[in-house]
């Protein structure tokens, strides 16, 4: 049985223009389209807000990762609510 759970990420980036097609672009490159994206700018700081839903086991933690990984992120953190098991 796998768990699902789902993640709302908070990503802080400096807002240059390609930040939030790349940001996006990673949700895509591992098969998840978000339930919610929200951003803002907040002085100097482009805050991004993605709740994405039916993540696997690790799947956060390797999303959160490779956010981090982009040059423009300067943060990445990330809130997880346990789902329903699936066979």
């Amino acid at each position: 049985m796998r768990h699902h759970r789902q993640a709302s990420f908070f990503v802080t980036s400096h807002p240059t223009p390609p930040a939030l097609p790349q940001l996006l672009g990673l949700f895509a490159d591992h098969g998840h389209v978000p339930a919610r994206v929200r951003s803002r700018l907040l002085g100097q700081l482009l805050q991004v807000d993605v709740d994405v839903v039916s993540l696997t086991d690790g799947e956060a933690d390797l999303l959160a990762a490779r956010l981090r990984d982009l040059p423009t992120v300067t943060s990445v953190r990330y809130e997880q609510v346990e789902g329903q098991a699936a066979a």
